[in-house]
């Protein structure tokens, strides 16, 4: 069968179906025509023409309806504009999202350049006054001033949309502001583990997924840098945060932002650590403590460099007398070794127990508010997650392995036995013993149940109902991803006002992976913001 073409036909299919995604001049070097054309009688030309005609003012029409279409734009379009005229009143008419305006978060106003941003104050009446908001987009010294620069800056505008369409806030209606006591406080406070690089160098399989520009250092930590700023949080908890990288760049930069930090180094060799960062405006410190979960000398298991940090902090220009507790670790990863992180919650909260209690006149034992932040290595249906929650745990006939819930630690393992739990100096309610009891190993009471005296709650949660793709997560790699990060806190003593909520597996591949040009851990931070009551 021989075919006609001519050059015009060509060239508007062609171009129709580009359109209007890509705006190419294609240039048609060359048209192979089938030497049979030429034999072709003038009537079957003639013919041809005619549908070729015919064919090309259907293209045209077709193009015309597009282009209206275009101009016009579907439900969507239309939905990122108002998107895009969202983040544009931000940025230019300093405007605050309603709840932010209420509540006090940051949602929407991006960060570019650290030497401009102004910390937002507070008022005796709980409002955010003013922002400021002259921003200076940060250029790097590397190959980010080349041609890629612009693609590169798009990409992470896209991102950023996408992020704050998904990571919206949940407030909590039942507290109403307006009702609050006159002395109350209200503070915000982020959590996230911010991905050591050195530990993202010795484990790059894991990132094969992700932008390999994303995973460059400084640039990694200069756009971490922004996103922590960018959140405006009152108190911020890091973890895995590189030693020579806090002392060089994210410490230098949050105290230019009116922070004030303390760090604590994991032992051993170990590079990374946690970061605990607070609002000189906001907080005094009264005490900082830090806690080494490298301890044989009280148990067998207590044998990792992981470590806690805890500050106490005062708050500055308010008629509340109560300060409060911030403790911040990250347990061990090591999915089969749930024993050990259970050994290392423990004796963080015999510390807190110890720090933050305090009597009544009635003699009953209370505590101060306390706020528990952390990369956990636990899933929300664990073991240890209910342990931290409701205060006790029973672990007869229970593998080690299914202590943090982790995919590739149940059901693995030995049965936890006496010596998994015992720990010198330290009960069963995970409390420090008195000094005539300090070399005691504690009694496994009621089939091996644990306690703890604290009232926790998690800011959020993932239910084992929902689908796996559906289920929020705090962390992706390229081949596991989990809700393992939280923040925890007395709900008898604080008033939670609202969180940023979560991704799902969908949502997180939507953007590109993480890290990407936009976040640049392989966790999510957490936002939280809290009464003081």
């Amino acid at each position: 069968m021989n075919i006609y073409l001519n050059q015009q036909t060509i060239s508007q299919t062609i171009s129709y179906y580009l359109r209007p995604k890509q705006q190419l001049k294609i240039n048609i070097l060359s048209i192979v025509m089938n030497k049979s054309n030429d034999k072709l009688s003038t009537e079957s030309k003639s013919r041809l023409n005619d549908e070729t005609t015919k064919r090309n003012k259907r293209i045209d029409n077709k193009l015309t309806k597009q282009e209206n279409n275009d101009k016009t734009g579907d439900n969507h379009s239309n939905q990122l504009t108002v998107d895009n005229n969202r983040f544009k009143q931000r940025y230019n008419n300093q405007s605050i999202p309603h709840f932010a305006n209420n509540y006090g978060f940051n949602v929407y106003q991006p960060y570019y350049g650290y030497s401009s941003h102004t910390s937002s104050q507070w008022s005796s009446n709980l409002t955010v006054n003013s922002f400021n908001n002259n921003y200076n987009r940060r250029s790097y010294s590397t190959g980010l001033r080349n041609s890629n620069t612009h693609n590169k800056v798009s990409n992470e505008d896209e991102i950023r949309q996408k992020v704050a369409k998904y990571r919206t806030i949940s407030y909590n209606k039942s507290v109403n502001i307006n009702n609050c006591k006159s002395d109350a406080f209200k503070f915000s406070i982020m959590s996230y583990n911010i991905l050591s690089q050195n530990l993202l160098e010795d484990h790059k399989y894991l990132y094969g997924h992700c932008n390999k520009d994303a995973l460059k250092w400084p640039q990694r930590g200069h756009q971490l840098v922004k996103e922590l700023l960018e959140s405006n949080a009152d108190i911020i908890c890091l973890q895995e945060v590189h030693s020579q990288h806090f002392e060089d760049l994210i410490s230098p930069e949050l105290i230019k932002n009116n922070y004030k930090c303390v760090y604590k180094q994991k032992t051993g060799d170990k590079l990374d650590g946690c970061a605990i960062a607070y609002k000189d405006s906001m907080f005094s410190l009264l005490n900082s403590n830090e806690v080494d979960f490298l301890r044989k000398d009280m148990s067998n298991v207590l044998n990792r460099d992981n470590i806690g940090l805890i500050v106490e902090l005062k708050p500055k220009h308010s008629k509340c007398k109560s300060s409060v507790f911030v403790a911040n670790t990250h347990l061990l990863y090591n999915p089969k070794r749930g024993d050990v992180k259970l050994a290392q919650i423990r004796l963080l909260m015999a510390e807190l127990d110890k720090l933050a209690k305090m009597y009544s006149q009635n003699d009953r034992i209370d505590f101060k508010p306390i706020i528990l932040c952390g990369d956990f290595n636990s899933e929300p249906d664990s073991l240890l997650y209910k342990f931290i929650t409701n205060g006790t745990i029973d672990l007869k006939g229970v593998k080690i392995g299914d202590i943090s819930g982790q995919k590739e630690g149940i059901g693995r393992g030995i049965h936890v036995n006496e010596s998994h739990l015992e720990m010198t100096g330290i009960s069963s309610d995970s409390q420090y013993k008195d000094s005539e009891s300090a070399n005691e190993t504690i009694e496994i009471n009621d089939k091996m149940v644990l306690k703890h005296n604290f009232m926790f709650k998690s800011i959020i949660f993932s239910p084992k109902s929902i689908s796996h793709h559906n289920k929020w997560l705090s962390t992706s790699t390229k081949f596991e991803s989990g809700l393992v990060d939280y923040i925890f806190y007395d709900y008898n003593k604080l008033k939670l006002l609202g969180y940023k909520k979560l991704m799902n597996v969908n949502q997180i591949k939507e953007i590109g992976n993480i890290p990407n040009a936009y976040l640049a851990s392989d966790h999510l931070s957490l936002l939280a913001k809290f009464l003081l009551i």
